[in-house]
């Protein structure tokens, strides 16, 4: 082992700073991620092959491998209790990467997950542990993460772990959503998206917004670093006058309810802005959300005030921008004389908890659309007038089950679209999107509410992977659901081998397979995603290709480089293996560059070896390429 004397200042801090570098954070506790908060700080190496030191005195309780994820990882059980864990690293200190390849060698894997018995290899304080790298990641940087005896992240600024902040966060543009379907921001249904006005010193000034019933507020906020990086807040609160009526603080991250993320940015603005909410959303079980004891709705007040949403990053820079509010629940709606001349269309728009039907008129149209909801009884549902041309109605399901919202006019073609709803907390559901997609939600599947709906796609990109089935198109796709739901499609006919059929996903313009099972003749998945989904085929093998050593090889060295890029196009990589003479190698996978490298952990016998490289995907397709190489004594 390497070990490092240390003196003086460094132990005023209650942890050992992991890197002998200038303390530069890349990516902050909290940070937005797909779907999720980052679980700790990112810390720039500027390279692979740097120093990883002990935080404190413990020893190594866990130690991961794997292409993918946080790569190569040391996990410390501290002498506090605490842990902490450091990924994406390039390699382990001598010891330890003994121990992990002994592991790998007796599962057959480069990837697992080991757990040494306690004292089987102590640390101390700033002993070198590992170099940090970029596995399981696309740029070089360690990820450092503190976790808590439950196993709980904890945001390392509150355990004093620091480093350089002097810049203010920079709130970018805010978002004011209405509470429901009677509610109103700016005389609309939606959200509204308003740019602010930079005043200087971290203060901002919003236009005026006028509320109507209830609303609730987010802010699309960034924390400048430097090196250009643009990290996540640590609070922010909503104010009115003095008082606190909301607050969001990233103190402590749990794996069990991380997901839940995916409603601390409005899901249906992602592509306007990330914008951080400064509300509950119904089944939000994040540690985050749990600092105020309301669920953040503001009702509208009597007379004209102001609101001010505040943004702090864990060094306490601040900033705030200043929102005034208006009053409108007695405005009356604007009135049209005239007109009737023109022809009317409906659109329909999902805004979480709530479907707006947004109908626009070619001329100003003085007669309002009739919108009604049927689920099993017709009723009629309110239809504001926004301005001379056009408006809006919005629906919040009070039961789960099929719905039918209609819209009438003698200046526009019938309106008709045909729901499915799942309520939080309601009984399994089991529904018929389309005659062929069923969709079974848990009573925790919804986020308050699931809208549903399907239609089938004409056009789709292209595959090596054969397509058995039509696209189908599950709406909304921005819906965002908490506990899994299971989506199933029909067997399609015909088809000889099912274990090499999956439904998959269309993701950026491609097909990506998923974990399929089939029971009762259909394919079944559980995600957390809609989307557009097909069965497809996948028949055709992985390709091999730049194998390292050419044929009959004569080596210079008892461990030459052997490597193989392997690809496929279709469901993808699922397995793979290299022999050397009926002996299992150690090899590694970089999915970047989809190359398999041999570890060269060991000498290979002298003579003729011959080398085997077989890669499965996951339709159980295997294609295999042998080398001879010919070791020296």
């Amino acid at each position: 082992m390497i070990w490092l004397a240390v003196a003086g200042p460094a132990f005023a801090e209650p942890y050992h700073w992991p890197l002998d570098l200038p303390r530069e954070i890349t990516s902050s506790f909290g940070e937005y991620r797909t779907g999720r908060f980052h679980a700790g700080i990112d810390l720039r190496t500027s390279g692979i092959g740097r120093d990883v030191r002990a935080a404190d005195d413990g020893h190594v309780s866990r130690v991961r491998c794997s292409p993918f994820g946080y790569g190569k990882a040391v996990y410390l059980l501290l002498r506090d209790g605490r842990s902490v864990v450091y990924a994406h690293l390039d390699d382990y200190y001598d010891e330890l990467r003994d121990y992990v390849r002994q592991g790998q060698h007796a599962a057959r894997s480069y990837t697992v997950d080991l757990f040494p018995e306690p004292g089987r290899f102590p640390v101390k304080r700033g002993q070198i542990i590992a170099k940090s790298g970029q596995t399981g990641t696309g740029a070089p940087h360690l990820h450092y993460e503190i976790r808590d005896p439950a196993e709980r992240p904890i945001h390392p600024r509150l355990l004093g772990v620091v480093w350089p902040d002097q810049r203010r966060p920079e709130i970018q543009r805010i978002l004011i959503a209405p509470d429901g379907p009677a509610s109103a921001v700016n005389g609309s249904v939606l959200p509204a998206i308003l740019d602010v006005e930079h005043l200087g010193g971290g203060r901002y000034r919003s236009a005026p917004v006028r509320v109507r019933g209830g609303a609730g507020f987010g802010a699309d906020v960034v924390d400048p670093a430097p090196g250009g990086s643009r990290l996540g807040i640590y609070r922010m609160r909503l104010l009115e006058g003095e008082k606190e009526h909301f607050r969001l603080q990233h103190d402590v991250i749990s794996y069990d309810d991380n997901h839940n993320a995916a409603v601390a940015y409005h899901p249906f603005y992602l592509g306007e802005g990330r914008f951080l909410l400064l509300w509950r959303w119904p089944g939000n079980q994040s540690a985050s959300y749990a600092h105020s004891p309301g669920d953040g709705w503001l009702r509208a007040p009597t007379e004209r005030t102001e609101v001010v949403i505040a943004a702090e990053d864990c060094a306490d820079n601040a900033a705030s921008v200043v929102i005034p509010i208006i009053p409108d629940d007695d405005a009356p709606e604007p009135a049209v004389t005239g007109g009737g001349n023109g022809t009317g269309a409906a659109e329909l728009r999902c805004v979480g908890t709530m479907l707006a039907l947004i109908i626009t008129f070619t001329e100003p149209e003085p007669e309002a659309p009739m919108v009604t909801v049927d689920a099993g009884v017709e009723a009629l549902v309110p239809c504001r007038r926004v301005d001379d041309r056009h408006f809006e109605a919005a629906f919040a399901p009070r039961r789960a089950g099929a719905h039918a919202l209609r819209a009438a006019h003698p200046r526009m073609k019938p309106f008709e679209h045909v729901f499915k709803v799942a309520l939080r907390g309601e009984a399994e559901t089991r529904f018929a999107l389309t005659d062929d997609v069923l969709l079974e939600t848990r009573p925790n599947s919804p986020y308050g509410v699931i809208f549903a709906w399907a239609d089938q796609v004409g056009e789709s990109p292209a595959s090596p992977a054969r397509r058995l089935s039509p696209v189908w198109r599950i709406h909304p796709a921005e819906t965002p659901i908490d506990a899994p739901v299971t989506l199933s499609f029909p067997a399609p006919s015909g088809v000889d081998r099912p274990e090499r059929v999956h439904v998959y996903r269309l993701r950026g313009g491609g097909w990506s397979c998923l974990d399929t099972t089939r029971d009762g003749g259909r394919f079944r998945i559980a995600t957390r995603a809609f989307g557009a989904y097909a069965l497809l085929e996948d028949d055709t093998p992985p390709a091999i290709a730049n194998i390292s050593p050419p044929q009959q090889y004569q080596a210079k060295t008892k461990r030459p480089i052997i490597a193989a890029t392997i690809t496929d196009a279709a469901s993808g990589i699922a397995a793979y293996e290299v022999t050397a003479g009926g002996v299992w190698l150690l090899t590694a996978y970089d999915p970047d560059q989809n190359r398999i490298t041999w570890e060269r952990d060991h000498d290979l016998p002298s003579g003729p070896q011959e080398i085997v490289f077989r890669v499965t995907d996951k339709a159980g397709n295997v294609a295999a390429a042998k080398r001879t190489v010919i070791i020296p004594q």
